[in-house]
Parts: structure tokens; sequence; C-alpha cells
């Protein structure tokens, strides 16, 4: 049988909820990642082997993974706190010279692994190479009770736990569902943005979801499914959870939606691509934040997907800010005509 999805219908100006934003509270758990983009020019081939020899210009680092929602949630005007895991090294660093986003950042030493780095070399506009430091094997038990004590601490001050699944062994099956009962003993919303992306996913840990976002490798992987068509992705993932709102994203090809008994399809805006790199945290930032507040299911797709949009013209993994998100969502975009 053949999803019938609603008809998505745009507000003229989305200010007076982005204004709402500053109201919602979200504490994230997750994995951290250290963003680095190494920018390089071509020098040209070496004599003796086929090696490309580049020239390095300069490196920037950005806040990545679990730490890059709370950055953009944080840059929207909502409140928020990030408990997460580094190791005993260079995040350390990293961590404290940013003083605007330190104190937020409740971090757990872990000596046994190093904070994961994402290195990626681009050489004349290209991404050449990513250079991973990372250790995925999952938490000690040590660390485990330390984790529920942070969240303990903290949850009565957040209107929902958000995890912030990079499958980097912070979010271990048993973290997952300890959590989970601490969130449900407190009566607070759950969260959930989980990927595949080198690794084998773990979409079967999590249960009893408010909102959960999931990318095609992510469905496909848990679905056992590289051959249906989107549509029929998206219709299996309906029948085998439930969770109340499901979001299927499909990069370029937009997205599709569940919430209660009703479905929806959104195309991704039409902008110049200048790097895809967390535009689903982007995303999720503000359909978490959406979702918090009771706003509209379609006005939370849009507002969502122009974050995601906003996100993929930067280079890095910036955080998107409540002014870009006010001038970006006035766009005057043909959705209607790409349904």
């Amino acid at each position: 049988m053949k999803i019938k999805f609603e008809k998505i219908k745009l507000k003229k100006n989305y200010n007076l909820i982005i204004d709402k934003f500053k109201s919602a509270r979200i504490l994230i758990i997750g994995d951290f990642i250290l963003d680095r983009y190494t920018i390089c020019n071509a020098l040209g081939k070496t004599a003796k082997t086929p090696t490309l020899s580049v020239k390095k210009l300069y490196s920037n680092e950005f806040f990545g993974g679990a730490s890059l929602f709370l950055n953009n949630i944080l840059s929207l005007g909502s409140k928020a706190e990030l408990i997460t895991l580094i190791g005993d090294d260079y995040g350390k660093i990293f961590i404290n010279k940013n003083k605007k986003i330190k104190n937020k950042i409740n971090y757990i030493i872990d000596k046994a692994r190093p904070t994961t780095i994402k290195e990626r070399f681009m050489v004349d506009g290209y991404k050449l190479l990513q250079l991973d430091i990372l250790e995925n094997k999952e938490v000690s038990s040590k660390i485990l009770q330390n984790i529920k004590k942070l969240v303990i601490k903290k949850i009565n001050k957040f209107d929902c736990i958000l995890f912030s699944d990079s499958r980097h062994g912070m979010l271990s099956k048993t973290v997952i569902e300890e959590v989970s009962n601490i969130a449900k003993k407190y009566k607070k919303k759950i969260i959930v943005d989980t990927q595949v992306s080198n690794r084998k996913g773990n979409l079967t840990d999590y249960r009893d979801i408010d909102l959960i976002s999931i990318n095609d490798s992510e469905a496909r992987d848990y679905l056992n499914d590289w051959h249906s068509d989107d549509e029929s992705i998206f219709k299996k993932l309906c029948e085998k959870l439930n969770f109340t709102i499901i979001i299927f994203k499909l990069g370029a090809k937009g997205l599709m939606a569940k919430k209660d008994k009703k479905f929806y399809k959104f195309p991704a805006l039409p902008i110049n691509v200048i790097d895809p790199i967390g535009s689903g945290d982007a995303f999720l930032s503000c359909s978490a934040i959406s979702e918090i507040l009771k706003i509209n299911f379609q006005d939370n797709i849009y507002l969502s997907s122009c974050g995601a949009a906003l996100c993929c013209t930067k280079l890095g993994t910036s955080p998107i800010t409540k002014k870009e998100l006010r001038l970006f969502s006035k766009s005057k975009w043909n959705i209607n005509a790409k349904l």
C-alpha cells in the first residue's frame, strides 16, 4: 500500500517561532569529535612514485559530533549542556581554550582512549584524505557510573536528553539503557541522532524514543535492505520502529518523516553545497528545539531543513545562528513544485 503524504504548507514569516527557541533546554550525551580541516595546494606528482605532493597552507579546528549539537543549539538561542568523553590529551586543551563554550561541556577523561579527532585534508577545494584518531571500544563500568552521576545531577534543569551517537564507544548498549531509564524516571523526552559511517549501526539499542533522526545508511543497515527504493525503506522503518517521530534523511533527495499517524515528504532546499559535514546535526538541533516547544510539525520540518541547508553552505562544522536562520527561512523556495 502506497504511503499518503500530507501537503506541506509554509508560513510567510518564521520569526515568531524562532523567537521561542530561547525557552528550550536540552541535555546532550554523546561522542566528542574534534574536526580539523587542513587546507593545502597541490604541487604535483613526485618524480619517482605516483604520490601527490601538496603544500600545507593552514588548519582550522571545529567542535564536531555531540559538541557540534551543543554549539548549534546554543547559537540558536536555546539552553544546553553536554556530557561527553575525551582522552587525557589535546582534547582537554581544545575545550578549555574555547571560553564561550567550555563551561557547557561536562567531560569525563578516559585515559584508555584518545580524544576522537577527524582531520580532513582539503587540496584545491577537494577532500583528498581523512585521517582519524580514535578508539571505538565501549566504556568501562567506572566510566558508566560517572556518566550516570552526571546525568542525575543535571537532568532536572532540562526538557529532554539528546543522544548524539557517532559510534565511537561512549554510547554502548548499557549506557543507552541506563541513561534512558533515568530520562523516563524524570519524565524527560528522549531524542536520538544515530548514524553509520564505517561501523555497524546500533539502532536496535534504542527503545521508547520521542524523536529519532536516521540517515539512509543507518536505515538500510538496520533493515538489512540495500536494494529497495527510498519509500519502501521508509515504510518498513515506520512498521518496525514504534517511535513518536521518525525522520528519514536522504541527503540531496530531502527527507521523509512520520509523526503519530501522519506522513510527510520534503525536498532538499536548492543551495550551492560547499561541505555537507554537520548538516544532519544542524537539522536535528532545530528539530529537537521545535519538538520540545510543541511547534507545528510542518514548521519544524521546514526550519530544520533550512538549518541543514545553511550548514552545507559553510566549509567546516561551524554552528548555524539564530540570525542566519531568520534570514534563510525568508527565502522564497518553490517547495510545492518539487514535491
